[in-house]
């Protein structure tokens, strides 16, 4: 069966619309960002220890490895990007090196570059700056009569530890 392609008008009328967003939503709640590499391991697409090997160099490429067809791999991605632009979140680029090695990893066969920055965007929540809420207007000032004496005085406040005037000073 051939799809049509994927785009910004049809991508949440897609069958795998529901499960990329759900993976999406895990994600956040976990672990904070989402990752192509974590949605696929959350979709079944991939392996963790297939991802282990690739990520230690042992494997040429990570396409190789994954459970789902190309075609279906790149609607995933594709949802996920078009999924992550409504969701306002922050598109970071990141260099994948391998564990040890320190060198570049592949993602496809082909090393496409438009494939590979698929597979290298990390999707970040924004967090928007905290704005305090309008200072309220200052409250009217009572009428002088009204306004309670704040003058320190000499009497005592609790009237039950007064002492009568006439039996002061005996």
């Amino acid at each position: 069966m051939m799809h049509k392609p994927v785009n910004h008008e049809n991508y949440k009328d897609d069958a795998l619309y529901r499960r990329v967003v759900n993976a999406v939503r895990h994600l956040q709640q976990n672990k904070g960002d989402v990752t192509p590499l974590n949605v696929l391991l959350t979709l079944g697409m991939l392996a963790p220890a297939k991802m282990l090997e690739w990520r230690q160099g042992r494997i040429p490429f990570l396409e190789a490895v994954l459970t789902a067809n190309l075609s279906i791999t790149n609607r995933v991605l594709r949802i996920l990007r078009l999924h992550a632009q409504d969701l306002d979140m922050r598109d970071v680029a990141v260099e994948y090196t391998s564990i040890g090695r320190h060198k570049n990893l592949q993602f496809s066969r082909a090393a496409d570059p438009n494939i590979e920055r698929a597979y290298c965007r990390h999707y970040i929540v924004r967090i928007r700056p905290v704005t305090p809420p309008p200072a309220a207007p200052p409250a009217p000032s009572a009428p002088a009569e009204t306004q309670p004496n704040t003058e320190p005085t000499s009497e005592p406040t609790d009237p039950a530890s007064a002492t009568p005037p006439e039996t002061q000073g005996s």
